[in-house]
């Protein structure tokens, strides 16, 4: 998968450390990549209202994402890997256009 105006994001893989408190384990860049909106929505309550967004990560194939995975795009923002990343293999070439990753962030 190659993009017109590809960004490159950080991955901060995090691991849980002896007393159950998220610690990063390890920073590194993935160039090539592209983001597709899936949707944003916010839920009002009587005493926090939360938004949440979110996104759809389009990496290259040899981008080494996993679910829990924290996303840090060029602007600032922090996304949440869920679930396991897909990578589409063709049948027919053995082709893999890429990784593709649900993210998502909540505020609030």
């Amino acid at each position: 998968m190659r993009f017109a105006n590809p960004i490159t994001v950080t991955v901060r893989r995090l691991a849980v450390d002896a007393f159950g408190d998220e610690a990063v384990a390890a920073t590194f860049a993935v160039p090539g990549c592209g983001l597709a909106q899936q949707s944003a929505d916010e839920t009002p309550g009587d005493f926090r209202q939360e938004a949440t967004t979110r996104l759809r990560l389009l990496a290259p194939a040899e981008a080494d994402v996993r679910a829990g995975d924290e996303i840090v795009l060029p602007t600032g923002e922090r996304y949440r890997i869920k679930g396991a990343p897909s990578a589409p293999l063709s049948p027919f070439t053995g082709w893999r256009p890429g990784v593709v990753a649900d993210m998502e962030e909540v505020k609030g």
